[in-house]
Order: C-alpha cells, then structure tokens, then sequence
C-alpha cells in the first residue's frame, strides 16, 4: 500500500539554509564591470542562444500525480509518462516547475525530463536525509546530509557531489539555468546545460559578502575576490 506523506506543489520550491542576498553592488570600477557582464551574458544569450530558443517545447508545464502504486507525470501538451513505486516505499514530496518535475521518495529521488519525457532515478543511501530542495524550470538541486544531487533536464539524468564531513550549507543563490550553493569551505555551481557541479575552494578567512544573478550568470563579491559562473561554462572565474 503506498504511503503519501506530503501532498502535490506545483510551485517552486526552495528550501536551502540561509537566504539569498543580492545587493547592489558598489558604483566603482570592479561594480561597473560586473554589471557589464551580466548583460553581456544576457545579450549573448538572446543572440546567439537561438538553437536552445527555437528548439524549445512550446508547451512547458509538467504536472505529477500519485495514483495507487505509480508516479504519474502529466504533460500539458497531452499524454502521460509513470513509474512504478516499490512495495514499502513512501512518497513523501512531489513538485514540478516548467519542464521538470521531482519526486522524493524514502529510498530515492526521481527527476522528470519533459523534453526526453522519461523519469530518471537517484538512489539514497540507507539513513541518507533529505535537509533541501530547489526545483528551476530546466534543474532540480537536492541536499542531503551526505550529498548534492542535481539533476538536467535537459539530459535527463542525475549528477552527484559528496560534501565534506564537516561542511555546511550557508546559502544558495541563483535562478533560471543556474544555481550556486555556497558551504563553509567553497562555492559549488550546477548549471542546466554543462556537466557536473562546478566547484571553487573558499579560504579559511573568506567569506561572501554579496551575490547577483541572472537566469545565466552568477557574481560572487568575497572578502578577498569576485567570482563569476555562466550557465555555458564548466568553472568559476575569478574577476580582477
């Protein structure tokens, strides 16, 4: 018999400890050439990102739905895609945002990719606790006590990043096709199209000061440097 722990959101959710501050940056120089390349990335994308717009589904809403003994995702341009639920195993969150939907059972994560119209699973391990979730129209982050788990859906499938034994999550930042969570001990990016997560040590005395973003770029001002992550790059830059 399959248990339902928590009902159906449709909204994005996010969870991360801590909150994401944005504040505007300075009037000098270095403030100046930061917003310069966040529209830059902004200009380049809407030029030369054609082939991500034109290719685009033109329906972009997933619905999930829990019936008897399977999870049910339901594509607003019609038809259905399921996946079965294991005896015993609980359905404790389901959430869909865009063209991506997460389900977070008591043995595993399972991520929807509208785009493949296929379910992809993540195994947990025994005891694993689920601590944070966010879900973006085109990416699902997930935090546990162990690991970082992101999920594509432009790939339809799962990456994970195992966090130290004595590494905490202070906060999150980002939106659209990027997300960065910054620990105690570096910044780790995870974007909707380049793979894997993308991390960046902190030194022992560093702290970050302020964040700003875009769907595709995120600014990181620290007590020693800025940093820069785009969606369309696998690492962090540091802005001199």
């Amino acid at each position: 018999m399959l248990a339902i722990a928590r009902p159906a959101d449709s909204s994005e959710d996010m969870c991360f400890t801590g909150a994401d501050t944005t504040p505007a940056l300075g009037d000098n120089d270095k403030g100046e050439r930061i917003r310069q390349i966040l529209l830059t990335v902004c200009v380049c994308l809407t030029v030369t990102g054609n082939a991500v717009v034109a290719g685009a589904i033109p329906f972009t809403d997933v619905s999930v739905t829990v019936v008897k003994d399977k999870v049910i995702a339901l594509m607003a341009q019609g038809g259905t895609v399921e996946i079965g639920v294991e005896p015993g195993e609980t359905v404790t969150i389901t959430l869909s945002n865009g063209q991506t939907a997460l389900v977070i059972t008591s043995r595993r994560l399972l991520g929807f990719s509208l785009a493949l119209r296929r379910w992809e699973e993540q195994s947990l391990d025994t005891y694993e606790r689920i601590q944070a979730h966010k879900v973006q129209p085109q990416l699902i982050v997930v935090q546990t006590d162990r690991h970082l788990y992101g999920f594509q859906e432009t790939r339809g499938h799962w990456r994970t990043e195992d966090l130290g034994l004595n590494e905490t999550i202070a906060q999150s930042v980002g939106g659209g096709h990027l997300l960065a969570i910054i620990t105690n001990e570096r910044a780790v990016g995870f974007s909707a199209f380049t793979g894997g997560f993308f991390s960046i040590g902190l030194s022992g005395d560093e702290t970050v000061l302020a964040a700003e973003h875009t769907a595709d770029a995120i600014i990181l001002r620290t007590t020693n440097r800025t940093l820069a992550l785009r969606s369309q790059m696998n690492t962090w830059n540091e802005i001199n």
